[in-house]
C-alpha cells in the first residue's frame, strides 16, 4: 500500500501530504519492530515539516515517537514527548485529540479519559480510546 501512495504523490506532489506519509511510515516501522527505520522516519518527518514550515508535522512526529518509545519500553521518554505534544497543541489550539490518544498508550484508558475531556469522540471516549490503546498492544 505504501508504494502506490508514494507513486501518487510523485505525480502530484504536496509537501504536507509527504509529511503525513512519512509519519505514517514511522508508525508502520515502529509497529513492525524496525526500530532503526522508525527513528529515521520520525527524524525525516521533522525535517520535512521544518523544511516546509508545517508545524503540525511535529505533532505527527511526536505521536509516532511516543508510540515508538512505548513499544520500546521507554515510558519516561514517551511522557516527555507527550508533554511537548501537549504544550504544542495547546498553543496552536488544534489536534488536541492526539494527547489523550498517546496517553492511552502510556498510562491507559482511564488516564486518557481524565487528561482531555473536551474531545468529542464519535463512539464515546471509552470506546474510541479503547481502540486507540490497542495500537500499542500489538507488538
Amino acid at each position: 500500500m505504501r508504494r502506490p501512495a508514494r507513486d501518487l504523490l510523485d505525480l502530484a506532489p504536496n509537501p504536507v501530504e509527504l509529511v503525513k506519509v512519512r509519519s505514517a511510515e514511522s508508525v508502520a516501522h515502529a509497529l513492525a519492530g524496525d526500530d532503526g527505520a522508525a527513528v529515521q522516519a520520525i527524524e525525516g518527518t521533522r525535517r520535512l515539516a521544518d523544511g516546509i514550515g508545517y508545524r503540525g508535522g511535529h505533532n505527527l512526529a511526536d505521536v509516532a515517537q511516543v508510540l515508538f518509545r512505548v513499544l520500546d519500553g521507554d515510558d519516561d521518554g514517551a511522557r516527555r514527548t507527550r508533554a511537548e505534544l501537549d504544550a504544542r497543541t495547546r498553543r496552536s489550539g488544534g489536534n488536541t485529540y492526539w494527547v489523550p490518544i498517546v496517553t492511552s498508550w502510556i498510562d491507559g484508558i482511564q488516564a486518557a479519559l481524565e487528561h482531555e475531556p473536551r474531545v468529542e469522540w464519535v463512539d464515546g471516549p471509552a470506546v474510541s480510546l479503547g481502540r486507540w490503546a490497542q495500537v500499542a498492544a500489538r507488538r
